[in-house]
């Protein structure tokens, strides 16, 4: 049971998952993170696989069930593997420097995949990156590319904390539209 019960809130007369909705404590903050939420699915020139392996992993190493169960069936949907989501939470529990170490996820990532997990590990670790890491994440991501990852992990690491701190009960999102249309 969730520590705060959900408000009822809505975004744009969406349907709105319980993080989002324990948001409308602080209705001056609420519909800014979701609008931040909002355009991490919408509007990223990251591609949706890269989004999803980006979320998984950092909701790995916040331990968020949460948010971790949320992204799912969106990964898969966006081409992540099974073998890619066990990999991620494998070593994003196990190992906080398996990447940076050379660990290479056993073949299951691209190269841009791997510079892209190997700088968010980096960044969830920080305060700082290496010159090396920079230069290598530079070889493969955007100026706006590498922004949006500080976005999604700011993002996921609040997102994750607000779940693992409050007890968010997750909700699918077909039982979220079916309780909204009803």
């Amino acid at each position: 049971i969730a520590r705060l019960p959900y408000p009822n809130y809505t975004y744009n007369s969406r349907p709105t998952i319980n993080a989002l909705k324990l948001l409308a404590y602080a209705p001056t903050l609420a519909d800014h993170w979701t609008a931040v939420g909002t355009a991490h699915f919408r509007s990223l020139a990251l591609s949706k696989m890269l989004r999803e392996l980006a979320t998984l992993y950092i909701s790995a190493r916040f331990q968020s069930s949460y948010e971790w169960d949320h992204h799912i069936q969106l990964s898969a949907r966006a081409g992540v593997t099974e073998v890619q989501r066990e990999i991620l939470r494998d070593v994003a529990v196990k190992d906080a420097n398996f990447f940076a170490n050379g660990g290479r996820g056993e073949g299951e990532f691209e190269e841009r995949e791997m510079a892209m997990l190997t700088f968010l590990e980096a960044i969830i670790r920080g305060p700082e990156v290496s010159d090396k890491l920079w230069e290598e994440t530079t070889k493969y991501f955007s100026e706006r590319e590498i922004v949006e990852l500080f976005s999604l992990q700011g993002f996921y690491y609040m997102i994750s904390r607000l779940g693992t701190v409050l007890k968010v009960v997750w909700m699918s999102l077909l039982l979220l539209r079916r309780d909204c249309s009803m």
